[in-house]
C-alpha cells in the first residue's frame, strides 16, 4: 500500500500554525498588524502574505519561517544544539 502524505498549501500551513500558537485570527492579526480581513484571504489562499508578514506570523506562532514558506522542514543540526 502507498501512504499519501498530504501536500498543505500556504494558506494551510499559515492556519496550522496559528492553530498550533492558540490564537484566533483576530488575535493573531492584532498581534502582527495586519487587518483580520487580510488574515482570512491569507489562510484562504486569495493572497500570499508579504515576506515582513510571513516572518511575523513564523515569529508569533513559533514555528520556523522556512516551513511557513514552502513546506521544507528545516534539517535538524548536532543533538542538543539551538
Amino acid at each position: 500500500t502507498i501512504t499519501l502524505i498530504p501536500t498543505w498549501t500556504l494558506g494551510d500551513r499559515l492556519r496550522k500554525a496559528r492553530e498550533y500558537a492558540g490564537l484566533t485570527q483576530g488575535e493573531l492579526a492584532e498581534a502582527i498588524d495586519v487587518s483580520q480581513r487580510s488574515m482570512s484571504k491569507y489562510e484562504g489562499g486569495k493572497i500570499a502574505p508579504k515576506r515582513h508578514v510571513l516572518l511575523s506570523w513564523a515569529m508569533c506562532c513559533g514555528v520556523d519561517p522556512v516551513w511557513l514558506r514552502g513546506g521544507i522542514v528545516p534539517a535538524a543540526g548536532p543533538a542538543g544544539a539551538r
